[in-house]
């Protein structure tokens, strides 16, 4: 979903419009098994701001990433230093960005600043109305 997006922004093809609306519904969520960035709530809630930053359905993407991180809350252990997340398997408190609370922490962060996505070029990719014309991956590449 994230490379789908971007590549709409960069091309605006319908199909990656179409595309990306059969994902939202699947992507909309607040109950999963796992709160993290790779595998759970926070990356589907990291994708939705992915679209809000886009200009893709801002309003409801938005809405949809603040539902994920309420799922999310749901895993939260207070802990007598602070809050906790279970991290991979859910078998241990975790951390890390992948599987713990530096993820989550990251999609609160971003929900409430509207900030960019980590790791990606998203500076390199033309404002709106600016589109290279465009037919090929290597020719995307090229042009970004």
């Amino acid at each position: 979903g994230k490379v789908v997006v971007r590549y709409h922004r960069v091309l605006g093809r319908p199909e990656h419009r179409e595309l990306l609306d059969r994902m939202i519904p699947d992507t909309d969520r607040k109950y999963t098994i796992f709160p993290g960035l790779f595998f759970g709530l926070a990356g589907l809630g990291d994708f939705h701001m992915d679209l809000v930053q886009f200009g893709y359905q801002p309003e409801s993407s938005l809405e949809r990433a603040r539902k994920t991180l309420a799922g999310c809350l749901l895993f939260r252990l207070d802990e007598p230093e602070g809050v906790a997340f279970p991290g991979e398997s859910l078998s241990r408190i975790s951390c890390d960005y992948g599987t713990g609370n530096a993820g989550i922490g990251l999609l609160a962060h971003r929900i409430a600043t509207q900030g960019s996505a980590d790791f990606m070029l998203d500076e390199l990719i033309p404002e709106a109305g600016a589109r290279p014309t465009v037919s090929s991956t290597s020719e995307l590449v090229a042009a970004v």
